[in-house]
């Protein structure tokens, strides 16, 4: 991307490698990380509110009349997403 000199860039990272994010932030062109982030680079972001949203989820199904309700993760493990589950900001 950034020899095809693009504008700016909307990205979601699938993995924790951060050497391409610490590239594109010397390359200065804009980006912005969507539904995941990193504690230890700063960076532009947006994410859902997971745990409001599961909260909710789960309320209506309870609403419902829904007793057994189950929380299914599965890899990567590693996301932001998962992390503010167990150890919300």
């Amino acid at each position: 991307m950034i020899s095809e000199q693009v504008d700016g860039l909307l990205i979601t990272p699938v993995q924790t490698e951060k050497r391409s994010i610490h590239m594109l932030q010397e390359s200065g062109i804009p980006f912005v990380l969507v539904a995941r982030y990193f504690d230890d680079v700063d960076t532009d972001y947006v994410v859902a509110d997971d745990v409001q949203g599961g909260y909710l989820a789960t309320a209506h199904l309870i609403e419902k009349g829904h007793e057994k309700i189950a929380f299914i993760n599965g890899p990567p493990y590693d996301s932001s997403a998962i992390d503010d589950l167990y150890c919300p900001r």
